[in-house]
Formats: structure tokens, sequence, C-alpha cells
């Protein structure tokens, strides 16, 4: 029997997750962690008991725990099976893919590489931009949780796999950052494209240098110092970075 469910999620999906879990089982013992410093501090002895499961989370499992858990661990990614690592929305955009999708995968010491449980393909809108997207894929990503939870929860045995693989390409945070940097001559076209797909809050910005300066795509919602250069290129602001 399955003592504890340790979720790992980001914190802005933590909460609704485990209000979905409380409801529908009360009497089930809930571990919500955020980083790997609150994991690593659960003790073996509860690990042993403990099925993992990881949403949408950037935290890399260590091996260690892996072994550890019990029942297991298993990670819903907010991409297709096509779309290893991280990324994925936005590199689906900029490639202009024509349908994208969710993942439930057990969980090994590679970052999503492990036995593919479940996937839930959906069109992509045409003219789709990062946020978009995005909800849709947290919605999709939901309703794969909500389809599975039954089984993770009460299956002590190991799910049930299919014959699909991975892509073998991994998007990383390295190649998202190249994908940032512009040079003045981009034409208009593809900076439209790369804007579209790339340009969100806490991530890197859209930028390019010139005469030694560095400037960052503005955000339109924000206020900058007068003081500041700026620079426009196909319509859009760029302001000096500080």
């Amino acid at each position: 029997m399955i003592d504890s469910i340790i979720l790992q999620a980001e914190k802005a999906y933590g909460i609704t997750l485990l209000g979905m879990l409380s409801m529908e089982y009360p009497k089930l013992n809930i571990i919500l962690v955020n980083d790997l410093s609150e994991l690593i501090a659960i003790p073996f002895s509860t690990l042993k008991k403990s099925r993992l499961i990881s949403f949408s989370s950037s935290n890399i499992v260590p091996a260690k725990i892996l072994s550890l858990l019990g029942y297991g661990a298993y990670n819903f990614h907010p991409g297709p099976p096509s779309r290893p690592g991280w990324g994925a929305i936005e590199k689906a955009i900029y490639d202009q893919d024509q349908a994208f999708g969710t993942t439930l995968h057990a969980m090994n010491e590679y970052v999503d590489s492990g036995p593919i449980i479940a996937i839930n393909l959906f069109p992509i809108p045409a003219g789709c931009n990062r946020k978009t997207l995005s909800d849709l894929a947290f919605q999709n990503l939901l309703n794969l949780f909500t389809q599975h939870l039954k089984e993770l929860v009460q299956s002590t045995h190991d799910l049930i796999e299919l014959p699909i693989e991975w892509g073998h390409k991994k998007f990383t945070r390295r190649d998202y950052s190249a994908y940032c940097i512009i040079t003045e001559d981009i034409d208009r076209s593809e900076l439209e494209l790369r804007i579209r797909a790339f340009q969100a809050p806490f991530r890197p910005a859209i930028r390019f240098q010139k005469d030694g300066t560095v400037y960052v795509l503005a955000n339109q919602e924000e206020e900058y110092s007068s003081t500041l250069k700026s620079h426009t290129l196909h319509g859009h602001t760029f302001i000096e970075s500080s």
C-alpha cells in the first residue's frame, strides 16, 4: 500500500493539484515539495513507502532519491514525446508545429527519457503565441493528471507503458537563450516569430548589441527611465539594458 504521495510542482500549480488530491483522497498523506532541498529532506523510511508525482517541475530528481522510492516516480511533462527537455512550448511555436501535447512518463536518472505512459495531443491554433499555448498546455496537462490520478494513487504496480519513443533532440536552457539573441539586421518576419515564441516573463530577454550597448525588448506594461537609450526595430522598442 502506498503510504504517501510526494507531489513536486511549481508553486503556481502546487496548490491547485494539492486541492484536487485532497478532495478526491481526504485520508491520503500528501507531501508537497517545491524545490530539491525539500525533497532531499524527506526521510528514507518515508520514501520507501511513497510514490513521487512531478508536475511540470524544472527540478531534476537525483538518481539516489529515485532508487529509494518504493512505488516509483512519474512526471507530467508539458510537451509531447517529440519535444523532450526544456522550452518545448517555445520551440514548437518557433518551428511552427501544427500540433502539441503533454506526456505522462516514468522517471529515471535522465531527463525526459523514461518509459511513456500516456500522451494527449491537440492542434495549435493559428498565430498562437507562447502565453496562449502555455495556457492550453497547462489545461491539457491537468486533464492528463485527472485521467491518471486514480491509478497513480491506488495502483502499487508500475503503470503500463506505451511503445512510444522520445524525440532524440533535447532543447536546453542554453539553446533558449541563444534564440533570444538577435542582430540589428534581423528581418521583420523573423523578429515577429521570435517575439511570439520566446517573449516571456522571468525568461531571457530578446536582445541585441549595438556600439557596445545591449538593448532588450521593452515590456509595454512597464515604465522606463527617460535617461535610458532606446532603439526601434520593425516597430518594436528596445531599451538599454541596465
